[in-house]
């Protein structure tokens, strides 16, 4: 019925913010981001003084797609494409490098046959963080 209608409205956006604090330069931490995107398969798609957006591609995911309706996060187990960007902003903090990722996963519905805010556990830009950081004070 959603995918025959096409009159629902797709979620607003949401995204998933992470903080951490790097013990290296700015420039070094833009170094590690880089290589460990790289690493994932991802992609520099845009670039700042002290930011950079990396496009993490499309992947196959599991995950809890919402049925008839559309209400609620549960839904059946299905398996679909899953997409990511992450900003990540850089800036000198003390002895070291804050860093904040911005999240934001969507996933293609394929009953609906559009794509959707998807859920925050398949976005890898906060992962990437967690792997050279510690968490920040926030």
């Amino acid at each position: 019925m959603l995918a025959a209608c096409r009159t629902a409205v797709p979620p607003e956006p949401t995204v998933a913010r992470t903080d951490g604090v790097v013990a290296a330069s700015p420039h070094e931490v833009i170094s590690l981001i880089r290589a460990g995107a790289a690493a994932r398969g991802g992609r520099v798609a845009n670039e700042g003084l002290d930011s950079l957006v990396i496009d993490f591609g499309a992947t196959a995911a599991r995950i809890a797609i919402p049925g008839e309706g559309g209400s609620g996060a549960r839904g059946e187990l299905r398996e679909t494409e899953v997409h990511c960007t992450s900003l990540y902003v850089v800036r000198a903090a003390g002895e070291g490098t804050a860093v904040t990722v911005l999240d934001n996963p969507t996933y293609w519905h394929p009953d609906a046959r559009i794509w959707l805010a998807g859920p925050h556990g398949v976005a890898p830009g906060s992962e990437l963080l967690r792997e050279f950081a510690a968490p920040s004070a926030r």
